[in-house]
């Protein structure tokens, strides 16, 4: 069927407006135990602008499109012909997506803001060549464009082509829940002071620390069942229902494979670069190392191979920090980690006689909540900045240091019993502060905090 005729089915609001309510991606959003309504539904669809919303597979993307749209027919201001909506990876080509679109511009008229929706713009990497047309054909005014996209280097490049065109569009990026929203839809009365920086961390007394206290139990059995669920709104809505997520780590599977496979990237080598990932969890590993491990010979594919799952938000490494110049330094080991806990056991898919372990685990967790701090994070994870681990000539070595307004904050993940502040020494020798997070023990000391990873969680 051609891509002209689909539109009818992909709009189905055009001829009976309640239909929105019998979307598939609606009806699994109402039927959800969860009902996450994303920060991101409060973007402005009234300025003419072209809004880059970015993400991972699965994350609720589409979904997200299809709130919006149900919000604009619930005004009644709103026509159902002046709504859009554009799966890409149904074309074939770009010229078949400028077709369509031009075909909708041309036909229905209207004085009203018009809503374009195009989803899975990474399917077509030279999407752009299609919007500067409709653009510079004044198909701009009194239009709002949202384009989503799973890859963050595909959209980067695709809107760089784009300059000057975007009107007062933004880039935005729609990530699994952090361990915060997860716990506000499991424990809504639990109501914590977030931060804005972590260097206000330090800043906080013990007093500061009471309603934390008395959610004690609540946090960290929402830890716990945050490792198993990770962030993503399917499976948590599974382990809410008590129902098996084993479809839902196929389907995932496949996708990232076919991803993959689109990329004309080589699938036995995802398979084998899930292994060392997998093994050197929290552990420096350089891509010769990398290449080595996973036969593929030569150390700029395992690069590119990373770069490729990073920039899907699916892994993220962090650098050694040069501490004399604020910097990373390019030619040491980097630390690889899953970014979120679902990815780790989709990632054991592959190799199920591995075991990684809960402190593994809590250090990935905590390192992809400190990259959410980040300005550069709708850019990818490949281009990470601000966030850094540390190792000294003489071995001693920091998890994560995180430069923010208040200069370099040093992090220490201690997941174990008994920890003291004498396990912050070296932060304070080396950076003059430390937050050490425990699995239990909280304490306050001069330009040090230890407290428990999921108090910590909870804050930002």
């Amino acid at each position: 069927m051609a891509l002209i005729d689909l539109i009818f089915d992909m709009n189905p609001w055009w001829r009976d407006r309640q239909s929105i309510n019998q979307d598939k991606h609606i009806r699994t959003f109402e039927a959800s135990k969860i009902k996450w309504r994303p920060p991101l539904l409060k973007i402005p669809l009234n300025e003419d602008a072209l809004h880059i919303i970015k993400g991972p597979r699965q994350v609720g993307k589409t979904t997200l499109i299809k709130l919006f749209i149900k919000n604009l027919l619930a005004d009644d201001k709103v026509s159902e012909k002046d709504i859009f909506f554009l799966s890409i990876d149904a074309a074939k080509t770009v010229d078949e997506v400028l077709e369509v679109i031009l075909y909708y511009f041309k036909t229905i008229k209207t004085s009203n803001r018009r809503y374009l929706f195009l989803d899975e713009a990474s399917f077509h990497p030279k999407w752009p060549r299609g919007i500067k047309v409709l653009i510079d054909m004044g198909f701009d005014r009194n239009t709002t464009y949202v384009v989503t996209g799973s890859s963050a280097l595909d959209l980067k490049r695709s809107s760089e082509k784009l300059p000057g065109r975007r009107g007062k569009g933004c880039d935005f990026v729609l990530l699994p829940l952090s361990f915060r929203q997860f716990l506000s839809i499991i424990y809504p009365q639990i109501k914590l002071v977030p931060i804005n920086y972590i260097s206000e961390i330090l800043e906080k007394k013990e007093a500061d620390f009471f309603d934390f206290r008395m959610y004690k139990t609540e946090l960290e059995g929402a830890l716990h069942a945050y490792l198993k669920t990770g962030g993503f709104p399917a499976w948590i809505d599974a382990h809410l229902k008590g129902e098996s997520d084993e479809h839902l780590l196929m389907t995932f599977r496949a996708i990232i494979e076919g991803d993959m496979a689109r990329l004309k990237k080589t699938i036995s080598f995802l398979m084998h670069i899930a292994l060392p990932i997998l093994k050197h969890i929290g552990t420096p590993v350089d891509w010769k190392k990398l290449a080595v491990e996973t036969g593929m010979g030569s150390h700029h594919t395992a690069h590119d191979y990373i770069n490729i799952l990073s920039d899907s938000y699916i892994l993220y490494f962090l650098q050694a920090l040069d501490i004399n110049k604020n910097l990373p330094k390019l030619r040491k080991g980097k630390k690889i980690y899953p970014f979120d806990p679902i990815i780790s056991t989709i990632l054991l898919t592959y190799h199920p006689y591995l075991r990684i372990e809960d402190s593994e685990l809590i250090e990935a967790v905590v390192g992809g909540h400190l990259l959410r701090k980040s300005q550069f994070i709708t850019t990818g994870l490949s281009s990470i900045s601000g966030l850094f681990y540390w190792h000294s000539k003489a071995g001693k070595e920091v998890d994560f240091v995180f430069l923010d307004q208040k200069g370099l904050q040093s992090i220490e993940v201690k997941y174990q019993n008994h920890v003291t502040l004498r396990d912050s020494i070296t932060m304070i020798r080396h950076f003059n502060n430390g937050l050490l997070l425990s699995k239990k023990d909280f304490e306050v000391g001069p330009n040090v905090l230890m407290l428990p990873i999921s108090w910590f969680l909870a804050m930002i």
